[in-house]
């Protein structure tokens, strides 16, 4: 059986269609599947509005709702070109937006937005494993979506912050109860990269003082060491990309695109 892990698409189709999966049986990709540069102009731009107002979000309106279909098109594009080989299993990154997030932009312009999540479910043979257990013909496939472990942010020195800090501790009980429900996996498709291994960023859009620290996280860290899962697949910290060993499990960040096909 033939599987390929494909890294953060971040929407660049032209990449992906260069991977050879013909003869794959199953497509796994780890998230930030869609093309969100523009999107995340337009956000920043309202953001820094100071107490915006109705003119304010009116005249940003079309422009966010014309840069959040062009994300989630490419997502959609893309999801239906990989289901066209075989199954795809997917966790979400942090720039596929939830639901939740979905309908917070929805109220804040007043405009109609679609929902990633069942636009993707809807897609024959593509399954999303957020924080669960899939079974591929006798495989187990754990998926970690994104999350904020309280680690990260102690190491970028934001666990001061109280909003950073209570969502983190959240986030990281919730992800410790779902890998203790896991047990042991054949393979562990998740986001964020475990702490210390292919995690440390370098990117000259960060702050100087954040250069070399590590992003990842020591729940999963912990659960690997642990479990030993025989692959690991992540993204996130794309200038990560590259292979480690933990033990018996085989650590593969595939960064921006990248991809793995194993043989089991």
């Amino acid at each position: 059986m033939k599987i390929a892990a494909i890294g953060d698409p971040h929407g660049n189709l032209e990449k992906i269609t260069k991977i050879p999966l013909d003869h794959v049986d199953l497509i796994l990709l780890t998230g930030d599947l869609g093309k969100t540069d523009i999107l995340r102009r337009q956000a920043l731009q309202y953001l820094n509005i100071p107490n915006p107002g109705p003119k304010e979000k009116l005249s940003h309106a079309e422009g966010f709702r014309q840069a959040f279909l062009t994300a989630h098109e490419t997502v959609l594009k893309l999801a239906g070109y990989l289901a066209g080989f075989c199954p795809v299993f997917i966790v979400r990154g942090n720039a596929d937006l939830s639901n939740y997030d979905t309908r917070k932009f929805s109220r804040t312009f007043s405009i109609e937005l679609p929902f990633l999540y069942q636009d993707l479910s809807a897609i024959r043979g593509v399954r999303l494993i957020d924080n669960r257990v899939a079974d591929f013909k006798g495989l187990r496939i754990g998926g970690i979506k994104y999350f904020t472990d309280i680690c990260w942010a102690e190491e970028f020195e934001l666990a001061g912050i109280e909003k950073i800090r209570r969502r983190a501790l959240q986030d990281t009980d919730k992800i410790n109860s779902v890998l203790g429900r896991f047990g042991r996996l054949d393979i562990l498709l998740t986001h964020v990269p475990p702490y210390g291994v292919l995690d440390r960023v370098d990117s000259a859009l960060i702050p100087p003082s954040w250069i070399g620290r590590h992003a990842g996280s020591k729940i999963v860290l912990e659960y690997i060491l642990q479990e030993q899962p025989g692959y690991v697949f992540c993204g996130h910290i794309h200038e990560g990309e590259g292979f480690e060993k933990l033990g018996r499990s085989e650590v593969y960040n595939l960064g921006m695109g990248g991809s793995k096909i194993v043989e089991l």
